[in-house]
Order: C-alpha cells, then structure tokens, then sequence
C-alpha cells in the first residue's frame, strides 16, 4: 500500500471524539436534576454544585496522557476580583496538546476563560481554539437577566444566536469540583451543547473513598463513575471535590507539580490516535473487487438500537448478544440524468437538507467543475478530481463544516467527504455523509465517506478515491447531527469477518 493511499484513511472524526471529553465539556448548559430527590437550581446558585464557595484562588496543573504517554497539559486559574474589577470571580483554563496521528503531531491549543458573579452566576464566557490554520472562537455574554448571546467564529463562519440564561454553561472537566455529592446516589445533569444543539445527558455516582496511587504518594480520595453519551470515565476528587485524575477511552489526566508538567514539555510521539481505535480483524485481500461482506460485531449496549444499522445496503440482525451484518457492494442498477424530475424527489422520501446547500459560493463552485455534463457518475469524477488537486490531504482538526475546508482547503476523510456532500447537492444530486469503519491492511479503521442517489443509492468514498465504495464500509450512522453516537462504538466493539464472498 502506497504512502499516499494509507495517509487517505484518516479518519478525521476520530481524534475529535476522543478530545469530546473535555472540548464539549468546555461548553456544556445544564440544569441540575437529582434521580433520588428534585432539586430546584437558580442562576444564582447554578454553579455552587461545582466550586465551592470558601474557594477564592486555585491554581492546578494536570498532566494529559493518552496511553500512558505524555501528549499535553492543562492548567486552571481561579481568583477573586476586587470592587474595581466588578466583584466576582476569574477562571481560566489553558490547555495545550499534541495528538500523534499516523505518523505527524497535530497541536492543539485551548485556551477559555469564564467570568462569574459573587454569587457565581454566569456574566461571560469565551473560548479559543488553535490547530495548525485552523481556530474556532466562542463567546457567550450576558445580555439580559434571561438571556445571553452565543457567538461562533471560524475561518469562514461567524455566527450569532441568543440562548436562554436558565441553561447555565460551565467547564466540568478540569478541574473538577464538588459541594455534596452523595454517597451511592447517582445525579443526573441533563447538558445542551450549542454547537451541536442537542441535549446530552451526564450521569455521575459517587463510590465512596479511594486510596488513590499518584505518582509516588498514596492519596484519599473519592472514586466518581461518570457516563457520557454512552461512554464511561473515573474521575477521582480528594476531600475538598478537586480533580485529582480522570480516565477516559485511554486519556488520563493527572494533577501534577508545575515542574512535573514542564518536564515533560518534549511531547514524546506516543500512541497514535488513529491506530489505537482500530479495530483488528482477519485479512480481506483485494476488497475493492469483493461484492459481498458478513461480518459479527461484538460489544454493542444491550439497549442499542438495531435499526440504526440498516441500510439500502447493509442489513442487520441480532443472534445471541452478537450482531450480524451483511453489507453489499451498490454498483448502481440504473443511471439517470440531471436534473432528476420531481416525481423522482418525491419517491426518495429524503430530508430536504439533503437536497439543499446554502453556501452560494459553494454552488457556484460545483456547477463550474461539473460544466454541462449531466451523467452523475461523470460528475462524481469531475469533483473527485477537483478535490483532489485542490484540497491538501492531511490530517486536520476542525468543526464539521464544508465552507471552512473549502476556505483552508485542506482535510481528511470527513473534510473532503462534507465538501463533496455539498458539491453534490448544490446540483441537485441528494446525498449524506456515512460515519463508520472501513477495512485496510488487516484492521477496521474509523473513516467517513459518502451516500449518492444517481438513479439508484450507491456509496462513494472521495478520501479513497472510490467512485462505487468498496464492500468493507460498515455504517454505524449517518450524517453529523450528534457526532458523540461515535462514543457507543470508541474502544468497545469487536468485529469478526464470517463471509468475504468474490462470486
């Protein structure tokens, strides 16, 4: 396998889902529900649960590992404000990493800082992010007692909304801090992510105390078990609630001495990301001419829900506590012509986004390459070429948005597929974007291509230079509306190959 072609399997979703332990938790809204009592939680009080208030400075290094390997640190800040500054309270939290993917080191630099009231009600918050040509700026402001408004800032978006004051944000990663949290009870935090727009729920238990082993000190502590979008952490706090180290898909972060973390600062290559979520399996030689693949996947929640897995070509079904799936390869059985007619629209019965591309700068681009052809398989050369001389393959952390690759012009597979999403749509051709595996070289890689309607559905992988994907592609769901699905499948499952079929 070329150098090239290994380095198109990048799945870019992946690294970003690993990172959501903390980067969305960075901007988490919440209110504040008990499963063994209500509790009502005012503005005012909304993060008492969180910093207690005899707190009036802190300042906490924390060592970020992945696999046992050093690859950043994180420090937080916290100090009072005096009169002139307007009474209150100063956190900020600066994080810096560097991610070992396939080979190169992807920095990233997270800086956030959250203004709050005597009485610890939100007044401003603002995040920074940096990686490589890439940065991402968050404000949210109050702007009235019941309000405050969002702003987002990419290399080509900038975006405002308003969002209601009674959804609170705050940081509940690094550090952590706890007023009560009873013992054997769970508490459930019921979040909103505004990037996202969707409702997550947070569950946190208390397990009572813990000798906890850190570096070369044995410390009491308390033992919490966390549950996230499915995906479960330990997070340890000493007596008075603060993080002490948290655990997650193989991320430690560890409180550590100031001279500990600089020590450090070399950033040791490590485990890479991308390699260390794969998904070993048996060999599948030349998979681009096989038709037919059966596979079983072990390791799903027992409450996941089956028909998220079936497809037009990929059929699921439950034996055991095993799931089987068949996919096949959709070698289109018919072509039709652009335009497509209406009656044809209507009989897809699709969501009309995947019909529509509001970026006009985008449209103009997609008719100019596709010219006056009309075959959909012509076009999908067209634009894979395109994309190909003109969109640098490599690794790239960003938000999932098809106008900033086009302004960078640089990505990986979910970059280059939601560019060729949009192409594909701003002409009239339907289609989504698949989040899944495919297999390479004797594993299953976590990757993301496309689905076209070209008279029939086939799927179409521009990372791979695949006009008819190959019968490896497993889709696990479609589309980015709640990319933290990813976390139900992140270092759980297992995948056996029963039937590879060439006939």
């Amino acid at each position: 396998m070329s150098g090239r072609k290994k380095f198109k399997i990048l799945p870019r979703l992946l690294d970003s889902i690993a990172l959501a332990w903390f980067l969305i938790s960075f901007f988490f809204l919440f209110n504040l529900e008990s499963s063994f009592a209500p509790l009502e939680i005012f503005p005012k009080e909304s993060f008492s649960l969180f910093l207690p208030k005899d707190l009036l400075i802190e300042d906490s290094w924390y060592g970020v590992y992945f696999k046992e390997d050093f690859i950043g640190y994180s420090h937080f800040y916290m100090e009072a404000l005096n009169i002139k500054e307007g009474k209150g309270y100063l956190l900020k939290n600066n994080t810096s990493l560097s991610l070992p993917l396939l080979g190169t080191s992807q920095r990233i630099n997270i800086n956030i800082q959250t203004r709050l009231s005597e009485g610890y009600s939100l007044k401003n918050f603002k995040l920074n992010l940096k990686a490589g040509n890439y940065f991402l700026r968050e404000e949210l402001k109050q702007v009235s007692s019941d309000r405050f408004l969002f702003s987002l800032t990419t290399p080509a978006r900038k975006e405002k909304k308003e969002i209601l004051s009674k959804k609170i944000p705050t940081s509940l990663i690094l550090p952590f801090y706890f007023n009560y949290l009873p013992l054997k009870k769970k508490i459930n935090i019921p979040l909103f992510e505004p990037l996202l727009d969707k409702d997550i729920l947070l569950k946190i238990e208390n397990k009572g105390r813990f000798s906890l082993q850190l570096k070369d000190k044995t410390i009491s502590s308390y033992k919490l078990e966390l549950e996230l979008a499915g995906s479960e952490a330990e997070v340890f706090v000493d007596e008075k609630g603060k993080l002490l180290k948290a655990k997650f898909l193989g991320w430690e972060f560890l409180k550590e001495e100031p001279s500990s973390v600089f020590a450090n600062l070399s950033f040791s290559k490590g485990a890479d990301l991308i390699k260390a979520f794969s998904i070993p399996s048996s060999l599948i030689p030349n998979k681009e001419n096989l038709p037919f693949l059966r596979v079983r996947i072990k390791g799903l929640p027992a409450d996941f829900n089956l028909s998220e897995l079936n497809f037009y070509n990929q059929k699921a079904i439950k034996k055991d506590k095993d799931l089987l799936l068949t996919i096949k390869k959709t070698v289109p059985d018919k072509i039709l012509n652009l335009p497509l007619e209406e009656e044809v629209l209507k009989s897809l019965d699709i969501k009309e986004e995947y019909l529509r591309e509001p970026c006009s700068e985008i449209r103009k681009l997609a008719h100019s390459i596709a010219g006056e052809e009309k075959d959909p398989l012509k076009i999908l050369k067209k634009l894979f070429s395109w994309i190909d001389k003109n969109i640098k393959r490599v690794p790239t952390f960003s938000l999932f948005e098809s106008r900033d690759v086009l302004k960078l012009k640089q990505g990986d597979c979910t970059e280059l597929s939601l560019l060729l999403v949009s192409f594909l749509r701003s002409l009239g051709m339907p289609s989504y974007l698949n989040i899944g595996l495919v297999y390479e070289g004797g594993k299953f890689f976590y990757h993301a291509w496309v689905s076209v309607f070209v008279g029939s559905w086939i799927d179409t992988d521009v990372a791979l230079s695949q006009i008819i994907a190959d019968s490896t592609h497993i889709k696990l769901f479609r589309g980015l509306d709640n990319p933290l699905k990813l976390l139900n499948f992140l270092g759980k499952i297992r995948i056996e190959v029963i039937e590879a079929d060439y006939d």
